[in-house]
Formats: structure tokens, C-alpha cells, sequence
């Protein structure tokens, strides 16, 4: 079935069902909203396909692209594979309310592990701190961020600014 020049939003993933040590985690429970100028759905094979304008929503989570490509399992979503010029994932992490923000060539939501990772002059921004690299990865429900370099380019580099100090 094919959906073009739509802009529609779809609810994928009506219950998000996945387990990391036996709980279900909150937020496999929230819906993902995907908008674009062109959608194709293959029902048989489970296999989405959005192209032009591409935006994904997942609770704090946020994704422009130029295409994406998600696979899933009857209701469940198993994996977003997006790419832009660039690609950019924002999310406000609860603990701080602040905003991370990732921009990248690539990048790959693993919905059962709750991870991104991003590849290709990848800029992290964090407030103030900004983090450069060639490929990030970063586990959500961790807050934890490793960055690493391809080993024909530069290093990882990172900016950190101090904050102010609080009363």
C-alpha cells in the first residue's frame, strides 16, 4: 500500500512490547508517531518506507530525516534506520530537562535495546558541551553516551564548558 504527497502521521506501535531484565520499561509503552511526504507500507513483509520531510516521535525523543526505513513485527517496532543531511535526534532528558541534541549522516533507533547510534560527522550537543565525533552511541534509558572515531580520521573532540556553580 502506498501513501504519497500525504503527510499523514501514523501510530506505529500501539503497545511497544519489549523486556530488558525482565520489566517492561515505561517507555516501550509509548506510541511512535512517524510523519513524511511519501509513505510506503509492506504489510507482508513488515517493512515501512518514508521519504521526504521524514519526522519521528517517541516520548521525549525527536527525528528529522530525509528517509527512513522502519521494520516491525505485527505491532511492534523493531528498528528505525534514518539518514538526512543531516539527520537530527533531540531528546530532553527527564533527570536534567535538559536537551541532547545529535546530529549525524545516519542514524539507527534499536527500539528492543532503547539505543541510537549515529555515524558520519556526527555533533553532539549537550547546554553548553559539545562533542564530536564519527560515530555515537547512545543508550537511552542509561543517559550514556560513547563516542568513537574511524581510525583513518581525527580524534574524538570534545568542549566542555564549565557551568555555573548553583546555590
Amino acid at each position: 500500500m502506498t501513501f504519497s504527497r500525504c503527510n499523514i502521521c501514523l501510530i506505529l506501535g500501539l503497545t511497544l512490547v519489549t523486556t530488558m531484565h525482565g520489566k517492561l520499561l515505561a517507555q516501550d509503552r509509548v506510541p511512535v508517531y512517524l510523519n513524511a511526504d511519501n509513505i510506503s507500507v509492506n504489510q507482508k513483509n513488515g517493512v515501512s518506507t518514508y521519504r521526504g520531510n521524514v519526522r519521528l516521535k517517541r516520548g521525549t525523543m525527536r527525528v528529522k530525516a530525509d528517509n527512513a526505513t522502519v521494520r516491525q513485527t505485527g505491532n511492534r517496532i523493531l528498528s528505525v534506520d534514518a539518514s538526512g543531511s543531516p539527520v537530527v535526534m533531540r531528546r530532553k532528558e527527564p533527570e536534567t530537562n535538559r536537551y541532547i541534541t545529535v546530529r549525524g549522516q545516519q542514524l539507527v533507533f534499536d527500539a528492543s535495546t532503547n539505543i541510537v547510534t549515529v555515524r558520519g560527522n556526527v555533533i553532539t550537543t549537550r547546554g553548553r558541551d559539545t562533542l564530536r565525533s564519527d560515530k555515537l552511541i547512545y543508550q537511552i534509558d542509561k543517559n550514556h553516551i560513547v563516542a568513537e572515531r574511524d581510525s583513518s580520521k581525527s580524534p574524538v573532540s570534545a568542549d566542555l564548558r564549565p557551568r555555573a556553580a548553583t546555590k
